[in-house]
């Protein structure tokens, strides 16, 4: 019985799926029916996309994800799948780690009540 090869995104097809939470914002301009657009959702949802796509996750192991989970200046994730075990993913995979760490400060500055800084790993905070 011949296998068949599993059908996947273009690198463009997967770029337009996770810049689509944005395109209310472009048009929010526009007076349109409905519930607000609000700013802070359309981030998130740009980061929950950039992170099950950046680190290989399941939905069930975002739903499980805490911000503790979080590394942003080692740029790691811990990642707790199937059966309780636990992983680590790096995020730091070349264009989809600039454009995730993009898509977590964007939601963490609009969400956070302070301005979020981000700071090199190295630096000291003596």
């Amino acid at each position: 019985m011949e296998k068949r090869l599993p059908k996947f995104l273009t690198v463009q097809q997967m770029v337009d799926l996770i810049n689509a939470p944005l395109k209310p914002l472009s048009a929010s301009s526009k007076k349109t029916a409905g519930r607000p657009v609000v700013a802070s959702a359309c981030y998130r949802d740009v980061a929950i996309l950039e992170t099950i796509y950046s680190c290989g996750m399941r939905i069930s192991e975002l739903c499980g994800l805490c911000a503790a989970d979080l590394d942003i200046n080692e740029q790691i994730v811990r990642v707790r799948g199937k059966g309780k075990k636990e992983r680590l993913r790096s995020r730091n995979i070349g264009v989809c780690c600039r454009m995730h760490r993009r898509a977590m400060r964007r939601f963490l500055r609009a969400t956070a009540p302070v301005p979020v800084r981000f700071r090199p790993a190295s630096s000291n905070n003596a």
